[in-house]
């Protein structure tokens, strides 16, 4: 089955990452290849690319490839690539953080289109709580706390009573239920309001924004010094937290106690950041492909 999925700010990402020939480079979110394909490209002759992907189904689509793939999430980025004795070697790293086309076809409702879907929503099936699970089990306090957090949505317990009333009669099992839930508690179902529901629900159910602290700590150790981490993000909460742990690694400033006459801490910037600002896609390439029009790439090099 060919991937339809188009990968975004492509030539901004090669140009971060700089791919040389025999490198050794990972694609932390292999998704439908197409990043991969083109840093691969680029690290030949004698070069190596490494992937993680979680979603079984996306690995069985992407068919034979070069590249050496293991299927689980990248959080567990450091064990494996001692595995794989890579780690210190790496001079590239991307994380692509957003979710593919082929994603939303695999009737696990990641889009909100598809009314008869169950309301899945895990990239890793073999998790075993879904979106289903949360809204059916969750208690009200949850819920607020759930989409208050994670969605950024205005009066979220008014979604949250609603689902709460709801689930009296008949279970929430399909994205048409969510999608009515959200009807009642805004008078509303616009794309924007149930864009937020499905990121809180999202990122609930596969974890996102912890997992994507640890890997970030994993991918600074597996870089070999000169070695570069790019990332792309698709809403606030993710940006948020690249944005803020790589200003800390590159901050140099002093962390002893005030009262200290002298400097103890001798505090070295680990990091350069290679962009000041997030790098997004051309207006181009939002014309092109209008999932791109929330990206954002950062970028860093390791000292």
């Amino acid at each position: 089955m060919p991937t339809e999925h188009v990968p975004v700010l492509a030539r901004e990402v090669v140009e971060l990452l700089s791919p040389q020939p025999g490198a050794i480079f990972i694609d932390g979110t292999i998704g439908g290849g197409g990043h991969a394909r083109l840093l691969w490209d680029r690290i030949q002759p004698n070069g190596h690319l490494y992937g993680f992907e979680q979603d079984s189904e996306a690995i069985t689509a992407l068919g034979p490839t070069p590249f050496i793939v293991s299927q689980t999430n990248f959080v567990t980025m450091q064990a494996v690539c001692d595995a794989w004795e890579i780690t210190g070697r790496v001079q590239g790293i991307l994380l692509d953080l957003g979710y593919s086309s082929d994603q939303l076809k695999r009737g696990r409702g990641f889009s909100f289109r598809a009314l008869s879907e169950p309301l899945d929503l895990r990239m890793d099936l073999s998790r075993t709580t879904t979106a289903a699970d949360l809204l059916n089990e969750g208690t009200t306090h949850m819920l607020v706390e759930l989409f208050r957090n994670y969605g950024e949505l205005r009066q979220p317990q008014r979604l949250a009573r609603v689902i709460a009333d709801w689930r009296l009669d008949h279970p929430i099992a399909t994205v048409a239920d969510l999608i009515e839930c959200v009807q009642q508690a805004y008078h509303t179902s616009s794309s924007d309001v149930l864009a937020k529901v499905w990121q809180a629900c999202r990122i609930a159910v596969n974890d996102e924004l912890s997992t994507l602290q640890t890997t970030l700590a994993a991918a600074l150790t597996v870089l070999s010094p000169g070695g570069r981490l790019a990332v792309i993000t698709f809403h606030s909460l993710e940006d948020r937290i690249v944005k803020q742990q790589f200003a800390q690694w590159s901050d140099t400033r002093c962390t002893c106690p005030p009262e200290w006459p002298i400097c103890q801490c001798q505090r070295q910037a680990q990091v350069i950041v290679l962009t000041k600002h997030p790098v997004l896609p051309s207006t181009e390439e939002q014309t092109n492909n209008p999932r791109s029009r929330s990206a954002k790439l950062r970028a860093i090099k390791k000292i």
